[in-house]
């Protein structure tokens, strides 16, 4: 029985010790520096299945990309981004994803996306080294399935840290660009009932797991 106990106390506070250090990301990570993040993280939840389809999408896209490529001059490889494609993520225009809207923004994807390049991304067979489409349209429409790809993959390195960011929000800068922009200062925060609506933004989480602005 001791060594149950002890067993079970050690499993446990593995645990605690992981929630209590989320990873850092960056907000700017490449594809392929959210793959080999993947593959050295140890997740300690299940994976929604929309995470998993994204995910998957996302990395057959990579490895076609990259067949493509090697069959290709350097001056003509495909790239979906570079340092002059990248916008950044503005302070005040923060990315909303969960597995809910990240099935919703796929779904919407694969509704739109050439038949050619849908037939061969959801198949199982060998990738081809050329691709159906001109680059332009490849282009387009890769960026969107690689984007929630990078959308999953950062949700499933975070989902087990839920209870530290909610912890951490009260130090989140947002806050305090939130305050100094609509100038909310400490005589208006003595009595918030004095606050013009015009000025409060609440949050709350909605139906499908996202953070909504009311």
């Amino acid at each position: 029985m001791k060594k149950l106990t002890l067993c079970l106390a050690l499993i446990f506070s593995t645990i605690t010790l992981a929630q209590e250090a989320p990873p850092h990301l960056d907000l700017e990570m490449t594809t392929a520096e959210y793959r080999e993040h993947l593959k050295k993280f140890v997740s300690l939840t299940e994976d929604d299945p929309a995470i998993t389809r994204a995910l998957n999408l996302g990395s057959r896209l990579s490895q076609w990309i990259t067949l493509v490529n090697q069959h290709r001059s350097e001056n003509n490889a495909i790239r979906l981004t570079s340092s002059n494609t990248r916008g950044g993520i503005p302070i005040d225009k923060p990315s909303t994803y969960s597995p809910a809207l990240i099935e919703e923004r796929v779904q919407e994807i694969m509704r739109n996306i050439p038949s050619a390049l849908k037939e061969i991304l959801l198949s199982e067979n060998d990738l081809p080294n050329t691709l159906p489409v001109d680059d332009e349209t490849f282009i387009k429409h890769a960026r969107l399935i690689d984007r929630q790809y990078q959308s999953a993959a950062r949700f499933k390195s975070i989902d087990q840290w839920r209870g530290y960011y909610a912890d951490a929000a009260n130090k989140d800068v947002r806050g305090y660009y939130f305050l100094t922009t609509n100038k909310i200062g400490e005589e208006e925060l003595r009595d918030t009932a004095l606050i013009p609506d015009t000025k409060i933004r609440v949050f709350f989480w909605g139906s499908k797991g996202d953070l909504v602005q009311a």
